[in-house]
Order: structure tokens, then sequence, then C-alpha cells
């Protein structure tokens, strides 16, 4: 009985676990994309605005690096943060790029650490505008609204007549919201700055 020499069979045997072993060395380089993650600090404001351009409307978290800079909607939740309304932040976060460049692609955050916590005074005012208020506001119980489903805001017998006047005609409002001696209370309006159509609100209202 002739017996097969078993040598090239062992080349081969090496030869292909060397090559599967590049291979996983090769996808492992070029598929993670870690390398694309950077840091960034961030201050996050007390309070948060409407992000109406992207559906489902929500809040988002109103952020900027600095404090020369303009307050800017992160239009993304950051994994990790636990925000509450009524403290500002400065935090620390990875920033992870989407692996394609599209239009409509936004980052991931991850939380990294919160650097500062610290309540606003009570009494703080600051500006809220609803493009689509009636789409944004719902009456809950009476003189509170609930806005996009989470966030609580409360007003008084002329104020509330009023918003519901511009809530019945589709108007866009900016409003000049005011924090509450508990940040578990609702946000109080303080007084309604402008109402416009959806279509002048930029013009009239914000600019």
């Amino acid at each position: 009985m002739k017996v097969k020499d078993a040598r090239p069979m062992e080349v081969n045997r090496t030869s292909t676990l060397v090559a599967l072993a590049t291979f996983a060395v090769f996808i492992a380089g070029c598929g993670g994309g870690d390398d694309d993650t950077y840091e960034k600090m961030y201050d996050v404001a007390a309070h948060q605005n409407g992000c109406e351009g992207f559906l489902p409307p929500d809040l988002c978290l109103l952020v900027r690096e600095s404090d020369t800079d303009d307050w800017s909607r992160l239009f993304r939740d950051i994994d990790g943060f636990n925000y509450q309304r009524g403290y500002a932040y400065r935090i620390r976060v990875e920033v992870d790029p989407p692996p394609e460049a599209r239009a409509d692609a936004v980052n991931d955050y991850s939380l990294e650490e919160v650097l500062e916590r610290s309540p606003v005074p009570a009494g703080q005012t600051f500006e809220f505008s609803f493009l689509y208020a009636a789409n944004a506001m719902e009456e809950i119980a009476t003189g509170v609204y609930e806005v996009y489903g989470e966030e609580r805001i409360s007003c008084g017998p002329s104020e509330c007549s009023s918003i519901d006047s511009l809530l019945t005609q589709q108007r866009s409002i900016l409003f000049e919201l005011r924090h509450p001696d508990d940040p578990a209370d609702p946000l109080e309006i303080s007084q309604i700055l402008c109402s416009a159509s959806p279509q002048s609100f930029r013009s009239s209202c914000l600019d």
C-alpha cells in the first residue's frame, strides 16, 4: 500500500492559516472605525428647545463648546447622560462620526464625564420657540401644557387664553419662560414675546 506524502498537505494547511490570520488582521484594522472617534467638551444649557426639523419633533439639548459661542441644538441624545432640566452642565463626550458621509447623517455621542453640574437660579428666564405650536403643545390640566409629551409649562388665565387662541389659528409662538423654584415643577410662562404664521415666523420673531 502506498502512503501519500503528508508534507504538501501540511504546507497547504500552514499557508491557509497564515492567510486567514492576515485577513482577520486586515478586517480588524479596517472595520472598526475607532480611530475616527474624538472627544469634545460641551456646556449644556439648563433648558432644552424644540427640534422641529426632524421627525418626530422632539426636544433637543442646547450645547456650546465655550461661553463665547452661541447655543446650538444637538440633534442626538448623549448615551449615558442623565440630563435634568434646571441644571447647567459641563461635560466631556466621545464623538463617533457616522461611517458614511450623508446629508442626513449625525454623530453619535457617549458621555465620558460630568465635569460640573450646577442649579440655575429660580426665576431665570429664557426664550423658547415653537414653529408648529399646535402640534407640540397639549393642555393636560387647567393652566398646564405638555410639550412634546415630556416637558410641562404653566400659564396664568390670561396667558392660557392667548395660547388657546394662537393654537387654534395655527400660529408659531415665541415664549419667554421662567425657571420655577423647584426644578421638578413646570416651567412658567413669563410672557408671549411674538407670534406669526409658520412661513414668516423666522423673519418676524427670530431674526
